[in-house]
C-alpha cells in the first residue's frame, strides 16, 4: 500500500446518502468556492461538529453556572441566611 493512500494520512471514508438535491446543491457549491466536492464535504462536517463542540462547551459552562448558584443558595439557606 502507498504511503500516499489516504488511509495513512489519519483519513477515513464517510458514507452518507443524502437527497439528489442536496448533493447537487453541494457539488454547486464546491464549484462556486474553487474547491473540489469532497473538501467542500469535508470543510462542512469540521464546521458542523466545531459548532456542535462550542454549544456543548457554553451549554456545560451555563449548566455549571447554574449548579454554583443553586449551591451557593441552599449553603446560604443552611447557614441561616437569606
Amino acid at each position: 500500500m502507498s504511503t500516499n493512500h489516504p488511509a495513512n494520512r489519519g483519513k477515513a471514508m464517510l458514507v452518507a446518502w443524502i437527497d439528489a438535491p442536496l448533493r447537487d446543491y453541494a457539488k454547486q457549491a464546491a464549484r462556486a468556492n474553487g474547491v473540489e466536492f469532497s473538501r467542500w464535504i469535508e470543510r462542512v462536517v469540521q464546521q458542523a461538529c466545531a459548532e456542535e463542540s462550542a454549544a456543548r462547551a457554553i451549554r456545560d459552562a451555563e449548566e455549571s453556572a447554574a449548579r454554583a448558584v443553586r449551591n451557593a443558595s441552599t449553603r446560604a439557606k443552611i447557614a441561616g441566611k437569606p
